[in-house]
């Protein structure tokens, strides 16, 4: 990065990919890992929230120093580029954050992520979600801890088989049992039900997922309902339902004018 594009930086201000800080300290550390959980960035040190160049003082082994509290304060360890960097007669240091391969980052056992110009902490469930998608995995393709095949309703899945045979026109359960092809398509797993099982194949998923469902409504104005239902049942059965609902919501009116048509 040469002087020319860090004093760009430096006046375009605080943005999802630059942060600034006047000195090094705990707030720096929670910075890079924010940009190592979401996009990267950099962040420049010595300079103020609006921009103005004071500068850092720094010795031999500061730079040093400073990565190792970083990697010593983050887990899995950020990857980190420190340099110091003379701009205007004074020295700055940019640390510079890519995104990091395996997330999320936690720095001292929290969590953040960075949201347009400042970080903001995740919750229990991006936290989750993050992990997942960062290890190639998504939740619903994990195997329901508390559920068993008891739990699935084959006669629906022979329904869906046969369904897709008369739309393919591959006859599948011919030589195949419900449940080969449940493990065929990976939706059982080790003798259990992953969650997309669950919410395909179970009469009522929200015994084990309560906010499986969709709640429907028709809004006379921004304050009064005057309609409204909760749909549960599996995955299909709700589609179908809400479909029907908007359907059933949707007007349609024909104003005869008597104008010919042009």
């Amino acid at each position: 990065m040469n002087p020319d594009e860090l004093l760009r930086l430096i006046k375009g201000g605080e943005s999802e990919t630059i942060e600034l800080k006047e000195k090094f300290s705990d707030a720096v550390i929670c910075a890079v890992g924010a940009f190592a959980n979401t996009h990267g960035g950099a962040v420049i040190i010595g300079v103020s929230d609006n921009g103005e160049i004071r500068g850092v003082r720094i010795g031999k082994e500061t730079l040093s120093q400073w990565s190792n509290d970083i990697a010593q304060a983050t887990d899995p360890r950020a990857m980190t580029d420190v340099k110091a960097h003379e701009v205007g007669g004074k020295v700055v240091v940019v640390v510079e954050v890519p995104e990091s391969p395996l997330k999320p980052v936690a720095v001292k056992g929290r969590y953040f992520k960075r949201v347009a110009n400042g970080k903001q902490r995740m919750s229990q469930h991006e936290i989750a979600q993050m992990h997942l998608q960062s290890v190639g995995q998504s939740w619903d393709m994990l195997w329901a801890p508390e559920a068993s095949l008891d739990d699935v309703d084959f006669d629906l899945v022979k329904r869906y088989v046969q369904r897709a045979s008369d739309v393919h026109g591959k006859r599948v359960l011919d030589d195949e049992t419900p449940l080969q092809v449940l493990e065929k398509m990976e939706l059982v797993k080790e003798g259990k039900p992953t969650w997309t099982a669950l919410l395909l194949f179970q009469r009522r998923p929200q015994r084990y997922l309560s906010q499986a469902s969709v709640h429907c409504g028709r809004f006379k104005d921004d304050t009064v309902v005057i309609d409204d239902t909760l749909i549960e049942g599996t995955i299909i059965e709700q589609i179908t339902a809400t479909m029907d609902f908007i359907r059933k919501n949707t007007s349609v009116r024909f104003v005869i004018t008597g104008a010919p048509l042009d």
